[in-house]
């Protein structure tokens, strides 16, 4: 098995009648002014393959690390349903980002990184603080 394009964005939708999908508003990095940040809206899209001999249900994990530090980590289940090709999304309803550095979104199978997504956490600027 292998993943063809792992990204992250703001949503994303399936269309029911179709069963196409659209990705909004790409993320390829966080910038903030001042840490930790919130992201309000942040999904992840896997699209995997499956190769001859390969089973067509696989179960692992999904870790979102800051840096060194694990943020969260929750199942991942890779069904392919018969068919060559998965298309996994993963919603995150909001989350904290502690520090600047990266963020790196790993696809844990049989306790080896399947596919890994790292996006960059930079500060920009300086707080700006006005007295009243």
């Amino acid at each position: 098995m292998k993943a063809l394009v792992t990204l992250a964005c703001e949503d994303i939708l399936r269309d029911a009648e179709s069963n196409a999908i659209s990705i909004h508003n790409i993320i390829e990095e966080i910038v903030g002014q001042a840490y930790p940040v919130f992201i309000a809206k942040f999904c992840v899209f896997l699209l995997s393959e499956r190769e001859k001999g390969d089973k067509t249900v696989v179960n692992g994990e999904v870790v979102i690390m800051n840096n060194d530090t694990e943020l969260h980590k929750f199942p991942l289940k890779i069904d392919f349903e018969g068919k060559k090709r998965n298309r996994n999304i993963i919603k995150i309803g909001g989350f904290a980002i502690p520090n600047p550095g990266s963020i790196s979104i790993q696809f844990h199978l049989s306790k080896k990184v399947y596919a890994q997504l790292d996006l960059e956490c930079k500060t920009i600027g300086k707080p700006q603080i006005k007295a009243s």
